[in-house]
């Protein structure tokens, strides 16, 4: 969301510095959740391939595949708690940014010369 704050005296201003600060934050999140889903297809893939492997069945070797799909599991279940958490950060930020609008549109017509426009 660009916010437009117009002046009559010397034209429009652009508040860009919520833009500039939530893209370097925005891009590092998104960075982290594509790890977090690329781990989680991964351990996936590796659940599957070790329900679908023909492996000669014995003890050592059920304990190996337990704890690995046990860690598999754990990566699938973090992956989407971080999916969650970053839908929740999102909704929050987006929710503060419309607030600001409001007040600044609240106040603008008591200034007399400024208008605010959400883009």
């Amino acid at each position: 969301i660009i916010l437009l704050v117009t002046d009559s005296s010397s034209g429009c201003i652009m508040i860009s510095a919520l833009k500039k600060g939530a893209n370097a934050k925005e891009n590092q999140e998104n960075l982290a959740v594509k790890r977090v889903r690329r781990l989680a297809i991964s351990a996936q893939k590796t659940i599957a391939t070790r329900q679908l492997s023909c492996v000669s069945v014995n003890r050592p070797t059920n304990r190996r595949t337990a704890h690995s799909m046990k860690a598999s599991g754990k990566a699938v279940k973090d992956a989407q708690r971080a999916e969650i958490q970053h839908q929740k950060e999102k909704e929050i930020e987006q929710r503060t940014v419309e607030e600001l609008v409001e007040h600044l549109k609240n106040i603008a017509p008591f200034n007399k010369r400024w208008q605010v426009v959400a883009v």
